[in-house]
């Protein structure tokens, strides 16, 4: 009897993933599926294929010749799938069926009403996540996210559509008092409150300390910017923000001071990233919706929480 040599969709999935993970347990985090269920996929592409697929031995774990060589198959068919897909629904209803997008929570706090709205021209249905880069970051590797506007740019990842955004520069943040000190000075003065490492905000001000030869005295760590910018108002330290995260809780910014930090020579650029051929040119549409709403509402803002921060914070 001929053996069933069928390549199931899911199991090309679990096998992108793998590759992406570069662990069985990353990549059953990332499926939300059980290991086991990881290892049986796999298993079965390659009972399918009469290959080994994977390196097991490896740290990290590695794809053999022909795993890369299905590794490109599996992309190319979720390009051309969800293409067709998209198109058909295009074609039939006007629109796309669905779209969902995540964005850093700096940029949805302030851009995401209007974005959205400018999206729903083109898609039927919106779906909307927000959260900290890491946490997008694995969501669109998943799958589970088909656009993303972050400021990580998953420069490790083929296969995909950047798109600049925002140029997002670092600004100091010090209890008002505390206004004419020197940043070697403060950061001898004041503990350092720090945005969360799993963050790229949390990441960069890191390299920015280095660079600036700045030993930070970190007492406080939080994923919040809201409880970041609090405890700088209750005068418990200072902190590196950018300038879009102040935005949205401009009003705690009293008995703040905003410091520019080397005339914003230290920025992070905020981009969108979706997955090439899947889309067509609705990246490049929801890039200009997203340029065109930090012009419109944004840049006051910024404005009026310093005037220096609109030379700084701009769209590329």
């Amino acid at each position: 009897m001929r053996r069933n040599r069928a390549i199931e969709f899911a199991s090309l999935e679990v096998l992108v993933t793998l590759a992406e993970a570069r662990s069985f347990s990353e990549a059953a985090k990332r499926l939300r599926i059980t290991q086991s269920a990881v290892s049986q996929a796999i298993k079965q592409l390659e009972e399918s294929t009469q290959s080994t697929l994977v390196i097991r031995r490896s740290k990290p774990l590695s794809l053999t010749q022909s795993g890369e060589r299905l590794l490109s198959y599996a992309h190319t068919v979720f390009e051309q799938t969800n293409a067709v897909v998209n198109e058909l629904a295009t074609t039939n209803i006007g629109q796309i069926n669905q779209l969902n997008i995540g964005m850093i929570d700096s940029f949805a706090d302030s851009l995401a009403l209007p974005v959205v709205a400018g999206i729903k021209q083109h898609v039927k249905r919106v779906s909307l996540r927000t959260g900290i880069s890491s946490s997008l970051s694995e969501a669109f590797q998943s799958r589970t996210l088909d656009v993303l506007i972050s400021a990580d740019t998953l420069a490790d990842e083929t296969r995909i559509q950047r798109l600049k955004l925002i140029r997002d520069p670092f600004v100091v943040i010090t209890p008002a008092s505390h206004r004419r000190l020197r940043l070697s000075k403060l950061a001898t003065s004041l503990p350092f409150i720090h945005y969360s490492p799993e963050s790229t905000i949390g990441g960069q001000t890191d390299i920015i300390a280095r660079r600036l030869n700045i030993k930070l005295d970190t007492q406080y760590e939080f994923d919040s910017t809201q409880s970041v910018i609090r405890f700088v108002q209750q005068q418990h330290g200072w902190a590196i923000l950018s300038a879009m995260c102040l935005v949205r809780y401009a009003d705690l910014l009293d008995n703040v001071a905003v410091l520019n930090l080397e005339e914003g020579k230290h920025a992070r650029e905020i981009s969108l990233i979706a997955r090439s051929k899947e889309w067509r040119e609705l990246p490049s549409t929801i890039a200009s919706i997203s340029k065109i709403a930090f012009d419109d509402s944004l840049k006051t803002k910024l404005k009026k929480i310093r005037p220096w921060l609109v030379q700084q914070a701009y769209v590329i």
